[in-house]
């Protein structure tokens, strides 16, 4: 349990520029701000694998640099929720700058802001899923953010061809 966390310039060579959470029931990260956080590797942030539920609730992330999968990197998880948070100015050379998740059974992003973020190398300006059944996205706003190939916003690559979509309200 993160919560009311402040952070600043943490940084990581490997996964995960302020933290490597594996092999845990559940994770929760509320009320917490994390700045100008790196990772030479994936994660600039949060490198979150093999946990059963994520979910990561009115928290700010700003300025996260990561050279692939973006400020939180979440893979193997059945459910994650990110709900009432912000992804400013963040950078990634490869694949999704804010929300990278790969072989997630459910995500549901909700109310969440995602301003002026860059990939330069990939898809997924903001948020990029691979490997996902069941995407909801709920009063999200993206504004500015940009990929050099695919989705400037979103990129969603299904499950084998088994992938249910839900985009209500967002605006781009």
């Amino acid at each position: 349990f993160i919560r009311l966390c402040f952070l600043i310039q943490i940084s990581a060579g490997h996964h995960g520029g302020i933290g490597r959470i594996t092999e845990v029931s559940s994770l929760y990260i509320v009320k917490s701000l994390f700045f100008t956080s790196s990772c030479d590797n994936m994660g600039g942030a949060f490198f979150i694998s093999m946990v059963q539920n994520v979910k990561v609730l009115s928290s700010h992330f700003s300025n996260i640099m990561s050279d692939k999968f973006g400020s939180i990197y979440l893979s193997g998880i059945y459910s994650v929720m990110i709900i009432n948070c912000s992804f400013k100015n963040s950078i990634s050379n490869i694949l999704g700058t804010s929300i990278v998740a790969m072989d997630i059974v459910t995500i549901q992003i909700i109310h969440c802001n995602f301003i002026h973020n860059q990939v330069k190398f990939g898809s997924g300006g903001a948020v990029a899923l691979e490997s996902v059944e069941y995407v909801v996205t709920v009063n999200n706003r993206f504004i500015s953010n940009s990929a050099n190939q695919h989705g400037g916003a979103q990129f969603i690559n299904g499950r084998n061809g088994e992938c249910h979509v839900y985009i209500y309200n967002d605006s781009y």
